[in-house]
């Protein structure tokens, strides 16, 4: 059975208060992978020491269960390897209403979840949420994966980056230096850089498939 609703790519922005996320500043926290263990869930991480040596402090409380791995990433970030609490969580209900859960990022103590789901069930999945946490920003778009034409923000940062020697090897400019000429964090222009070479990749193939 097809259904007549679009899928919608949903991005909230909210404050989970006394999570293990509230406590994190002046960082950009990348979440690489979930993986769900009955009551627990297992978290790979992306963040600078800074956040580490915080995370470190945490407890139970903060839904911080154990920190089994720390290891070197890049420059001075580090990749951390740890067990949350599952029960109550953002994870927990956005699971509960069964939508397509995309990685989340987490910023400067605020939570950005990217998720797919119909027009019927945006309005409890966020009615469940505030129960658990402040919501800051909803965004709602139509989820469209077969555009692959690069759009104008894409362009502007490929094209700086391009100019100031990111793509050079060595590399001329850093992640972070880029963030910071372009005035966005670093993970926003990853975003960016990442769907712009995808796309060239993608559209490249297609016109030389034989």
């Amino acid at each position: 059975m097809y259904s007549k609703f679009p899928l919608k790519l949903v991005v909230l922005d909210l404050f989970h208060e006394d999570c293990w996320t509230s406590h994190i500043e002046n960082d950009t926290i990348k979440v690489v992978s979930h993986k769900i263990y009955g009551n627990l869930v297992r978290d790979v991480v992306i963040c600078n020491y800074e956040s580490f040596k915080t995370l470190k402090k945490l407890n139970d409380k903060h839904r911080i269960k154990n920190i089994i791995n720390v290891s070197a990433y890049e420059g001075k970030k580090v990749l951390v390897d740890m067990y949350l609490s599952y029960d109550d969580s953002v994870l927990s209900i956005l699971n509960k209403n069964n939508v397509i859960i995309l990685e989340p990022t987490i910023v400067y103590g605020n939570e950005k979840w990217f998720f797919l789901a119909y027009d019927f069930q945006i309005n409890k999945v966020i009615n469940d949420l505030k129960n658990y946490a402040k919501i800051n920003k909803i965004s709602v778009k139509d989820y469209k994966p077969e555009d692959n034409n690069l759009n104008e923000t894409e362009v502007d940062i490929l094209k700086i980056a391009l100019d100031l020697g990111y793509f050079d090897r060595p590399r001329k400019i850093t992640i972070k230096e880029l963030a910071n000429k372009l005035k966005m964090s670093e993970m926003t222009v990853i975003y960016y850089l990442r769907n712009a070479e995808k796309k060239i990749i993608e559209n490249f193939l297609k016109e030389n498939a034989s």
